[in-house]
C-alpha cells in the first residue's frame, strides 16, 4: 500500500502534515512558526483531515510538498 505525507503552511505561517496510516486513518500534526506542537490527533477519513484542515488554518492552508513514504 502506498502511504503519502503531505505538508502545507497556511498565512499565519504554521505548518501542517498529514499522514496516512497503515491502516487507513490519517495522523494530522499541526505546529506553531516556532516549531511547537499544538494540534494532533487521527482521523479516520481523508475528508474528515481536509475539513480539519480547513477549520485549523481559516481556509488559507497551501499544499507545499507531497510525497511518498515507505
Amino acid at each position: 500500500m502506498k502511504r503519502y505525507l503531505e505538508r502545507f503552511t497556511d498565512f499565519y505561517g504554521c505548518t501542517y502534515s498529514i499522514l496516512q496510516q497503515p491502516n487507513g486513518s490519517y495522523r494530522m500534526a499541526a505546529r506553531t512558526p516556532q516549531g511547537n506542537l499544538f494540534h494532533m490527533k487521527t482521523y479516520d477519513t481523508d475528508r474528515g483531515v481536509r475539513i480539519a484542515l480547513g477549520k485549523l488554518t481559516e481556509g488559507t492552508a497551501r499544499l507545499t510538498e507531497k510525497r511518498e513514504v515507505i
